[in-house]
């Protein structure tokens, strides 16, 4: 249980669920490393779009996106201005942010189920793994013990 904090674009739906209000009116939500994969998926969404996460589809308002998530409003794909872009694995992007950004925490992949079955197309060693998914872009994803670190 914790605090609902972070920025609204980058935030997951279940991170605005009422588990209780402090004293203060902070909303006190139950969340999982779930949150951390709907993120991941946001980033790469803005990293091969170059569009901040909803702001495709949605104007650039956050208390609209406040609105989207309380609603569980599916995640706006950027799938023309990915392809637009020409990206040798465009497909595997879009790919990797529906599985990261699917409403519903529990259907929602992991970080693990996400590298098995999308990243290790494309990636290589043990404890480091690299995407290189266009010459002038490149996402490293470090594996530590339980935990993945991600370096753009």
């Amino acid at each position: 249980i914790t605090r609902a904090k972070g920025t609204i674009y980058y935030i997951a739906p279940e991170t605005l669920e009422v588990a209780e209000l402090t004293e203060k009116d902070e909303i006190v939500s139950k969340i999982t490393t779930k949150v951390d994969v709907w993120a991941f998926g946001c980033i790469v969404s803005y990293l091969f779009s170059g569009k901040l996460p909803w702001t495709n589809k949605y104007n650039d308002q956050p208390s609209a996106v406040q609105k989207l998530l309380l609603k569980k409003v599916e995640f706006p794909i950027p799938e023309e201005e990915i392809k637009s872009y020409k990206y040798r694995y465009s497909d595997l992007i879009i790919e990797i942010i529906k599985a990261s950004t699917i409403i519903d925490s529990e259907k929602r992949f992991s970080m693990k189920q996400i590298i098995e079955k999308y990243l290790s197309k494309v990636v290589w060693g043990l404890k480091y793994f690299f995407i290189s998914l266009y010459d002038y872009k490149c996402l490293e994803i470090q594996y530590l013990g339980n935990e993945f670190l991600y370096v753009i």
